[in-house]
C-alpha cells in the first residue's frame, strides 16, 4: 500500500514542483554521498536523523557546505508534500498511535469514578518518537509544520478538568533539552 501511495505521490504536480524547488540542494548531496542519480527530494527523510547529529555537534559544517534553513525546509516538505501529501497517509501514519493515547487517556479519566489501580494513580504518561512521529502528530491535529521537527522535540498532551467538561491541551516544545 506504501508504494501505492508513494506512486501517486510521485504522480502529483505538486511533487515535481516541489522538487525542482530543491535540485540544486539534492544535486549537492547526491555528490557529496555518491548517490545514485534517481533520488529526489523525498529519498532524504531517510537521513534526518544524520542531519541532526551532525548539526547538533556542530560538524555539518566541515563536512558539507550546505544552508541548513533550506534543509531544514526541505526535510519538512518531504513530510508535507510526500509522506503526508494525501489525509489517508496520514490517517494511516497516526490511527495506531492516536488510539493508543485515546484508549490511555479515557481509561485515566474513568478511573477517576471508577478507580482502577493501573491508572487511578498514574498522573503523567511519556511517549517518545522520532522527528517523524512529531510531525505525523502535529498534522494528523491539524498543525503541520513549516520547519522541521528537530532533535529533543516534544509533544505534551495534558488532559485538563474544568466545570465538569474534559480537554486536551497539547504543548509543543521545539529544541527542549532536559538535564
Amino acid at each position: 500500500m506504501v508504494t501505492k501511495f508513494k506512486n501517486w505521490v510521485k504522480g502529483e504536480k505538486k511533487f515535481w514542483e516541489v522538487n525542482r524547488k530543491y535540485e540544486r540542494l539534492v544535486k549537492q548531496l547526491i555528490d557529496h554521498w555518491d548517490l545514485d542519480e534517481e533520488v529526489d527530494f523525498s529519498g532524504f527523510y531517510l537521513r534526518t536523523d544524520y542531519f541532526s547529529t551532525l548539526e547538533a555537534n556542530q560538524e555539518l559544517g566541515d563536512e558539507i557546505d550546505l544552508n541548513m534553513t533550506e534543509v531544514h525546509a526541505l526535510l519538512i516538505d518531504v513530510f508535507n508534500n510526500f509522506k503526508l501529501y494525501y489525509d489517508e497517509m496520514l490517517r494511516i501514519a497516526s490511527t495506531q498511535f492516536l488510539n493508543f493515547m485515546h484508549t490511555t487517556i479515557d481509561a485515566k479519566i474513568k478511573s477517576i469514578t471508577h478507580p482502577d489501580p493501573q491508572f487511578t494513580h498514574r498522573k503523567m504518561y511519556a511517549f517518545h518518537g522520532h522527528d517523524s512521529t512529531l510531525s505525523t502528530i502535529l498534522a494528523a491535529v491539524e498543525q503541520k509544520q513549516q520547519t522541521h521537527c528537530p532533535f529533543s522535540s516534544q509533544i505534551f498532551v495534558e488532559v485538563w478538568q474544568k466545570a465538569g467538561e474534559w480537554t486536551l491541551h497539547l504543548t509543543y516544545l521545539i529544541h527542549s533539552w532536559v538535564f
